[in-house]
């Protein structure tokens, strides 16, 4: 699916006199749902359409509009029984986010066998990605934030790219969307924590579905501990230069540029991230797997959600992977 060359197209064919209306084409002709993208005329915003039966949408919790972002719920003629949702990108400069937007809602979409079961999926990540989006507008990033990304940013330097090339690992890099884990691969999974203690005691999961994954995924917890100190190490834009250097000469700098956005990384920001640079003191991944110390979705009560809690890295310790070289941690598993 290379929504860029759809957008292409659309526009090839609109070029020329001022049109109103929209022109359409389908995402993917063997999909299991009716996506459709299109240009809202003459305005040519770029959109997302799914089509469903109208009764797929009984019952559906309302959608509001987000910075940037318009949801239009349009129902047929009454005796046809279809209807449509209609996502329009009115923030032209968000364009890379909008296709991972699409991306990502496509997938939860696909899944499901019964249509108002895919129109929930797609209504409830949709509300996901629109709190992404209203987070955009902050300044800056703490202290803590800049450390996690600078973690998220050499494990698919150091560990993914080298095992699945530079692009690949930037879009298996999931956790800028929200995703439970930072890094999903089919069949395997990877979260980063890291940390400026001097000593890895205890690792802080945010979640119950952190550490929790289908029985035939492999899960990595992959343990950083750094070392942060003015002028010393490599910072976080130092980082980002590097990355986005190499993503542009491979064409996937925009796919990179999307995800930093998504986690609160700006350019015009970096001169404030200069100060204090970052390097790896030590590396403990671990394997996620039966015993390890853990909270999972089925462990909790019916009405207990958003569980924050710590592991002790004593306890995590059988479950350490011998490899310490990064780029070796993913060997025979992908």
């Amino acid at each position: 699916m290379n929504l860029e060359e759809i957008w292409q197209r659309l526009e090839d064919d609109t070029r020329g006199p001022s049109r109103s209306g929209r022109a359409q084409r389908r995402l993917s002709p063997s999909g299991r749902r009716d996506f459709f993208l299109g240009l809202d005329m003459p305005s040519m915003n770029r959109m997302l359409i799914l089509k469903v039966a109208a009764a797929s949408l009984d019952e559906q919790p309302e959608t509001e509009d987000s910075h940037g972002l318009v949801v239009r719920i349009a129902l047929g003629e009454p005796n046809v029984g279809e209807a449509e949702v209609a996502l329009v990108l009115t923030d032209v400069e968000r364009g890379d986010i909008f296709n991972l937007l699409i991306e990502d809602l496509v997938g939860a979409t696909e899944e499901p066998t019964d249509e108002a079961e895919a129109v929930k999926r797609f209504l409830a990540r949709l509300s996901d990605w629109q709190q992404l989006l209203r987070q955009l507008g902050r300044q800056g990033l703490s202290r803590e934030a800049q450390q996690g990304l600078w973690g998220e940013l050499w494990a698919l330097r150091e560990v993914f790219a080298p095992v699945t090339g530079l692009c690949k690992a930037v879009q298996v890099w999931r956790g800028p969307m929200g995703a439970d884990q930072d890094f999903q691969l089919p069949g395997l999974c990877a979260e980063i924590k890291t940390s400026t203690a001097s000593t890895l005691d205890r690792l802080s999961i945010s979640s119950e579905r952190q550490l929790d994954a289908p029985t035939d995924v492999v899960l990595l917890l992959i343990a950083l501990s750094l070392d942060d100190r003015p002028s010393h190490g490599e910072t976080l834009p130092e980082i980002v230069r590097g990355l986005r250097s190499e993503a542009s000469s491979l064409g996937c700098m925009g796919a990179l540029d999307a995800r930093l956005e998504l986690s609160g990384y700006r350019a015009e920001h970096a001169t404030s991230f200069e100060e204090i640079g970052y390097a790896v003191r030590s590396l403990a991944p671990f394997r996620v797997e039966e015993g390890f110390p853990r909270i999972k979705s089925s462990d909790l009560r019916t009405g207990v959600s958003d569980v924050r809690y710590a592991v002790s890295a004593a306890a995590s310790a059988p479950f350490v992977i011998d490899e310490q070289r990064p780029d070796e941690l993913l060997k025979d598993l992908v």
